[in-house]
């Protein structure tokens, strides 16, 4: 289906479908192969939070969902780098600290580096049903770094590498 773009402004953008969709725009499990991406880059962006979202919590990048589907990742190869993910204006949120910076699951290789965070979270990076995690030099803006929470464990890692993609990582030394 073609759309022309109707209207473009500094934040969003208006188009017109050229007919109307027969069908839900998801095309049921035989589609899904066509959503999966390949390559994702979010490097260098200033991403600044609600405080007390009234709906759900505020998140900088989320990506992914509570589905296990490896090892069809979603997404293939995902590098968030050089972000500096805070509150609107630098405010504390009320709401128990529960906004997190980088949530992502269904990665096959994710890389969050070199990120400042100044959140209240206790764990503001986490990730799951993931294949390699690469969690390095992540850091408040006081200087302290921050591992990643790996949702399967809950435990706080630099790196996940699950036995397969280890064994494999192992034998190239």
């Amino acid at each position: 289906m073609n759309f022309a773009i109707t209207s473009a402004g500094v934040t969003s953008f208006a188009y017109e479908m050229s007919s109307t969709p027969a069908t839900h725009a998801y095309g049921g499990a035989g589609y899904q192969g066509k959503d999966y991406e390949r390559l994702l880059h979010f490097e260098n962006n200033i991403i600044e939070l609600l405080t007390n979202a009234p709906i759900l919590p505020a998140a900088g990048v989320v990506m992914g969902g509570g589905v296990d589907f490896r090892p069809n990742y979603i997404f293939r190869q995902v590098a968030i780098r050089g972000n500096h993910i805070r509150h609107m204006d630098n405010a504390a949120d009320s709401d128990s600290g529960y906004s997190g910076a980088i949530s992502c699951s269904n990665c096959g290789a994710l890389l969050v580096e070199d990120n400042v965070i100044a959140l209240d979270h206790t764990s503001p990076i986490q990730f799951g049903f993931s294949g390699m995690v690469n969690c390095l030099n992540n850091r408040t803006p006081q200087g302290a770094l921050i591992k990643a929470n790996d949702a399967a464990s809950a435990q706080l890692v630099d790196s996940y590498f699950p036995a397969a993609e280890e064994a494999f990582v192992l034998a190239m030394l």
